[in-house]
C-alpha cells in the first residue's frame, strides 16, 4: 500500500514540529534507503528547514506534529484558486488500526506470495 501524507501547519506548533522533526527525517530516509519510500511528484520534500525562497513549483511542503492524547488527525488539502476541498480523517482509538491489520493478516494468510494493498484486502 502506497501513502501520500500531506498536512498542514497547526498554529503554535512549530516547537513540537521542531522537536518531531530528527525522528521524522530519521525515518523517512530508513526507509528510503530500504526502497520502502517512493517519491512521485508533485510530492513533499522530506526537509524544509532553513530554506527560506520560495519551493520549486513541483515541490510540496509538508509538516508533522504529535501532541497530547490525539491517535491520528490527517487531513488533506487541494487548493485551487479562491477555494480548497479538504478530507479530514479523524482517530480517536488506535483500536482502529489494530482490527484493520487483523483484519489484512486474515486475508493475506492462505494467499500466495505477491504485493498486495489494502484495496485488495477491502475488494475495492
Amino acid at each position: 500500500m502506497l501513502y501520500a501524507i500531506i498536512s498542514q501547519d497547526v498554529e503554535n506548533s512549530l516547537a513540537k514540529r521542531i522537536f518531531a522533526r530528527p525522528d521524522h527525517i530519521a525515518r523517512l530516509n530508513q526507509l528510503k534507503v530500504e526502497g520502502r519510500l517512493i517519491l512521485a511528484g508533485p510530492h513533499p520534500a522530506i526537509d524544509s528547514i532553513g530554506i527560506e525562497e520560495p519551493r520549486d513549483l513541483n515541490t510540496i511542503g509538508f509538516s508533522s506534529i504529535r501532541g497530547g492524547d490525539v491517535v491520528g488527525d490527517h487531513t488533506v488539502t487541494f487548493f485551487m484558486d479562491g477555494e480548497r476541498v479538504e478530507i479530514t480523517h479523524k482517530a480517536s482509538s488506535r483500536m482502529i488500526y489494530a482490527n484493520g491489520a487483523v483484519r489484512a493478516a486474515n486475508w493475506v494468510h492462505e494467499k500466495p506470495s505477491g504485493l498486495y494493498s489494502m484495496q485488495d484486502v477491502l475488494e475495492l
